[in-house]
């Protein structure tokens, strides 16, 4: 059984999907129409994660430079950017999950974002 105090991630829905596709914009209609809390993966959750990135890439041995453009969108193939993307993917579902874990709410929550993909 996975660690849930609060019984969070049992009783999250779910709402995943393309960039662009909508999926803040029907998460905010239906906490409105429901009283749902919102829990938005992509922006804020993505942020906070880049410093567990860090950590991760320093503990592999790795040096942390922090973000460079060039480097992730000039330098690099679709392809490699494509493969990256999807490798991170697992662990910040994890992160994602990790977050719902400790978020208190007396609602349900509705989780969305484009990288809510285990």
């Amino acid at each position: 059984m996975m660690w849930d105090p609060l019984g969070t991630i049992g009783n999250a829905r779910w709402i995943g999907g393309g960039q662009w596709a909508g999926k803040t914009t029907v998460a905010r209609i239906l906490a409105r129409r429901h009283g749902l809390t919102v829990y938005r993966h992509d922006y804020p959750a993505s942020r906070s994660h880049l410093d567990r990135a860090a950590a991760a890439q320093a503990r592999a041995g790795g040096r942390v430079t922090g973000f460079d453009p060039e480097w992730a969108f000039v330098q690099r193939s679709p392809q490699a950017m494509a493969a990256a993307v999807l490798a991170e993917f697992a662990d910040r579902f994890e992160w994602a999950l990790d977050d719902l874990r400790a978020l208190e709410s007396p609602r349900p929550v509705i989780a969305e974002g484009w990288g809510l993909r285990p």
